[in-house]
Parts: C-alpha cells; sequence; structure tokens
C-alpha cells in the first residue's frame, strides 16, 4: 500500500499536474492578430510536450519496469498523440483559438523527445553510477 501511495504522488502527480497546467493554458483566449511569430507556435507545441513526455516515460518506467523502454516509448507517444487531440478539440470551444493538426503533429513529436531525452538522463546517470560508485555523488 504504501509503495502504491509513493508511485501515485512521487510519479503520477506530477504528470497530472502537468496535464492541468496544459489545458488551463490551452483555455486562455488569443488573438491570433497579436501573436508575433506564429511559427514560434509549433516549437511551444513541442517543448510543452516534450516536459509531459519526460515525465510520462519517468512514471511509466518507474511503474512497469526499466526493461520496458521501447514499450514506454510508444505508450508515452500514443498518450501525448491522444491528449494533444483532445486538447485540440478542447479548442474548438475557446475563442480565439485555431484548431490544427500541425499542432497535433508537434504534440506527439514532443512526447516522443521527452520519452527519448528521459532515456538518454537514465543512460547517464547509470554511468555515472557505474563509473563512480552508487555512494559517490557527482
Amino acid at each position: 500500500m504504501i509503495r502504491f501511495l509513493i508511485l501515485v504522488f512521487y510519479y503520477y502527480l506530477p504528470v497530472g499536474f502537468y496535464i492541468i497546467l496544459i489545458y488551463i493554458l490551452s483555455s486562455i483566449s488569443v488573438n491570433v492578430n497579436n501573436l508575433p511569430v506564429i511559427s514560434n507556435d509549433k516549437f511551444m507545441h513541442t517543448l510543452e510536450y516534450s516536459v509531459l513526455g519526460f515525465l510520462f516515460m519517468r512514471a511509466y518506467l518507474n511503474t512497469a519496469g526499466l526493461n520496458h523502454k521501447i514499450r514506454g516509448i510508444f505508450t508515452t507517444v500514443v498518450f501525448a498523440f491522444l491528449l494533444g487531440s483532445f486538447d485540440e478539440y478542447h479548442q474548438l470551444f475557446v475563442p480565439g483559438r485555431v484548431v490544427s493538426l500541425k499542432d497535433i503533429l508537434a504534440d506527439t513529436i514532443g512526447g516522443f523527445i521527452g520519452s527519448i531525452f528521459y532515456i538518454l538522463v537514465l543512460y547517464i546517470r547509470f554511468r555515472k553510477e557505474r563509473v563512480y560508485g552508487q555512494n559517490n555523488k557527482v
């Protein structure tokens, strides 16, 4: 029971809070004519969902096990696609927002980048532990 609570609060709660943040930000009406650079929008979508992909991959691998990296990447990409699709649908009802399939693609790519980045962080961390030992902090 304690392990379950640790998993929920330490790994999945940040994912949940970040999803709430995404939906709060996407609920804000914007005037498209006042935006300085529209192409920056795709970068922001990718960056936003990269963080989500990182957090989701962290939660997934710490519950499913570190041997499930490929499945974790696939699950994260599907999760980012579904969440991005739902976010775009949600924006249909927000004044001043425009629905775009390119945004969903940017969200999906962001989820992929975030999951790969988490695996890279794991690799670097385990490599340092192997070189310097587990008790030495570098």
